[in-house]
């Protein structure tokens, strides 16, 4: 994208990451004494903390201090227990942001970089504890006046909201000035944030893929990215996702639209498609694959028809009348027809869940012979055991389906991008410093490697909390550190992580446990929990476990009160003696 010349000695040989560390790597083994007199501000220098998302892919929460005032950059939320977003029942988990207690006046804004709930969800919890502006693109508007309207909230009296240009423009407030740069991802209205300040500027690069053919949304603004290497950048805070796999350049939505049109062509099947009911750009892939194949496309469930109408409000669908309900879907032939739903990563639930488990008369009852569901999506780590219970299922039934692993055109993620890009862009822009965020420590290790390559001068690798100076005149260095937590907001209770860890004895929390057995030829159990013993390390493991030999050892009703039995007592085992909980249990057979 940025070099077409690079030579391609420059990709990082990642067979050999795990067996070594990058020159000069010295892992933090103390964590630096909490000093409040950087708090003073000072004009020479720009300072960097996360309150989330370094070290881990969720609650992307990333502050800027200069001159003793911040700006916010997005505010996500992440899983219950640190493994996966919106997985489980009436759940969230998002950064506490008591750190500006007493200093909610010193906040001039809250930039959002795109609208994936682990960047903008948590900003419906934002009126807890600041009132700051929150400047983000329509496509992010929208999807939080939808939230506030599901959750029962006045959108304009809890977000005081202003809406920046999709294709990038400049917001001043009285310290910064943060201009939007349009990038590439798997939703439109993407944004990098060019931050200056008196002191210097840094380019936060949000979440990013380099590519021509989004389908929706503007293309990646590489003129303006080109243009900052004069400007002699302090740092890039740069993501970190998908560093682990070298991709191939090249790889658009355009061809995944053109490995539909070949399936939905070459079928005479009704097509049940799963894939993420936020990827915009994957709706107009499977219209024009539709409107090639002369199909019609019918929406099941709330998420996908949202950001359908989202889409369409905002003008990004290419393609007019594709789009049926499900009464006049029985008019259709099989051949005529492609079901779009939500579960890509097994989720609870969810539309494809319970299509394949336990379908009601609302939902598409599957049988094999009549339909090939395609999974328009790959694995997201942590979500393999949900994902391979459904594969199986379909399996036993005899329900054709085809994943990501045997054609990997079925699926574009909004992170493929290619070492030797990476290498290009860090080269092109050229800061003094790389930080790497938004990824586990390996990825943030590997990302520094790609940095290394691209000749950058210094890279860091900060924890959450870890507050990095950054000016012309010194190297970066960890000059504080800042408290972090995390807020659990269940159906039942709002604490603390380290509030429920220590939680006093007299207290009592009530939570109900689901537990989903399905019996085949290979029995799949699902637990989901919205008490604190989701933040017990693999509890829910340890429960599946217990349940197994249980399954063919009794018949239904006995099955479900021995199960309430063993799991009371792991349950007592596992919690600690400051908890009094009263779980209700939730056993759904699934034959």
């Amino acid at each position: 994208m940025f070099n077409k010349k690079t030579n391609k000695n420059n990709e990082v040989n990642y067979n050999n990451v795990s067996r070594s560390r990058p020159k000069n790597y010295k892992e933090k083994k103390k964590p630096v004494r909490q000093n409040n007199k950087w708090l003073r501000g000072n004009n020479n220098e720009l300072r960097f903390f996360g309150l989330g998302g370094l070290r881990s892919f969720m609650f992307s929460c990333y502050v800027y201090e200069y001159n003793g005032k911040f700006i916010i950059v997005d505010y996500g939320i992440g899983g219950f227990g640190g493994s996966d977003m919106h997985t489980d029942f009436d759940t969230n988990e998002f950064v506490d942001l008591s750190f500006f207690k007493g200093k909610e006046h010193l906040v001039e804004g809250l930039f959002v970089t795109h609208n994936h709930a682990d960047h903008s969800d948590a900003l419906i919890y934002l009126h807890k504890t600041l009132r700051c502006p929150v400047f983000a693109t329509p496509i992010v508007k929208k999807a939080l006046e939808n939230e506030c309207q599901l959750a029962k909230l006045n959108f304009k009296r809890i977000i005081n909201f202003n809406t920046i240009s999709p294709k990038g423009n400049t917001t001043n407030t009285k310290n910064f000035s943060v201009t939007g740069v349009s990038i590439s991802h798997s939703i439109p209205e993407s944004l990098m944030f060019h931050i200056e300040t008196k002191a210097g500027a840094v380019l936060h690069t949000g979440d990013f893929k380099f590519s021509k053919n989004s389908l929706a949304g503007e293309n990646t603004n590489t003129k303006y990215l080109k243009s900052l290497k004069s400007k002699k950048l302090l740092a890039i805070i740069g993501e970190s996702t998908d560093v682990l796999s070298q991709w191939k350049r090249g790889k658009t939505e355009l061809d995944v639209a053109q490995c539909l049109t070949k399936l939905f062509s070459s079928t005479k099947k009704r097509i049940v498609l799963t894939r993420y009911a936020r990827a915009v750009n994957r709706i107009n892939a499977i219209e024009i694959a539709a409107y090639k194949s002369n199909r019609k496309i019918v929406l099941i469930g709330l998420s996908i028809n949202q950001y359908y109408d989202i889409a369409n409000e905002l003008g990004y669908l290419k393609y007019k009348n594709l789009v049926i309900s499900r009464e006049e879907a029985e008019d259709y032939h099989d051949s005529e027809l492609v079901y779009c739903l939500s579960g890509t990563q097994g989720e609870q639930f969810s539309g494809l869940q319970r299509t394949i488990f336990q379908p009601n008369r609302n939902d598409i009852q599957l049988s094999a012979g009549r339909d090939l569901v395609l999974f328009s999506s790959r694995v997201i780590p942590g979500n393999d055991t949900r994902i391979a219970s459904m594969y199986e299922e379909l399996i036993d039934k005899g329900i054709e389906f085809k994943t990501y692993h045997l054609d990997n055109n079925l699926h574009t993620g909004g992170h493929d991008i290619s070492h030797i890009e990476l290498i290009d862009f860090y080269k092109t822009v050229n800061p003094a410093t790389f930080i790497p965020m938004h990824g586990t420590l390996m990825h943030m290790i590997v990302n520094k490697m790609l940095a290394d390559k691209a000749g950058i001068r210094h890279t860091i690798l900060p924890h959450n909390g870890d507050v990095v100076a950054l000016s012309h005149n010194k190297a970066p260095r960890i000059i504080a550190s800042v408290p972090t937590d995390t807020i659990v907001q269940t159906k039942h209770f709002t604490m603390s992580k380290k509030d429920i860890a220590s939680v006093s004895i007299d207290k009592k929390f009530s939570a109900t446990m689901f537990i989903s057995i399905a019996r085949s030829s290979k029995d799949s159990i699902m637990v989901t929990d919205n008490g604190p013993l989701a933040l017990v390390p693999n509890s829910k493991v340890d429960i599946e476990l217990a349940i197994k030999p249980l399954i063919k050892k009794f018949n239904d009703n006995d099955l479900i009160e021995n199960i309430k039995l063993v799991v009371r007592q792991l349950i007592q085992n596992k919690l600690s003696k400051g908890f009094k909980f009263i779980y209700n249990i939730n056993i759904h057979i699934i034959k």
